[in-house]
């Protein structure tokens, strides 16, 4: 599909949609390859789950929070201290959002039970 879609619009075919593009601009970066996608959310140092190509709105909602509320996260001491959390949620992802962090804390759990495959430490 990828070939035909260069062929037809003459340019490389998106990796989300746009109005999830603009939307995480203020809490990470994308990073796409060849064949998969990676994102990064500023402040995170949890490992970095390989992607597909183009990544739905719920997946990328999904890869937020497990990057914020997981393990490598570094929201979740915030939160048992009663500190001020980064994002600020509700978090807008196109067409699906994060609604508070026990919302996301939910959704990191979908992700981890989906076992991605995972970058090493960089």
């Amino acid at each position: 599909m990828l070939p035909i879609h260069k062929t037809i619009y003459n340019r490389t075919s998106p990796r989300f949609s746009k109005e999830a593009e603009v939307d995480i601009l203020s809490v990470a970066r994308w990073f796409g390859e060849e064949t998969f996608t990676y994102i990064r959310v500023f402040g995170s140092i949890a490992l970095l789950p390989v992607l597909p190509y183009y990544v739905p709105n719920k997946l990328l909602a999904r890869e937020i929070a497990y990057q914020t509320a997981g393990e490598g996260g570094l929201n979740r001491g915030f939160k048992e201290q009663k500190k001020a959390i980064w994002p600020t949620f509700s978090l807008q992802c196109g067409a699906f959002a994060l609604h508070d962090f026990r919302h996301a804390c939910k959704e990191e759990e979908i992700i981890k039970s989906m076992k991605l495959a995972t970058f090493p430490r960089r």
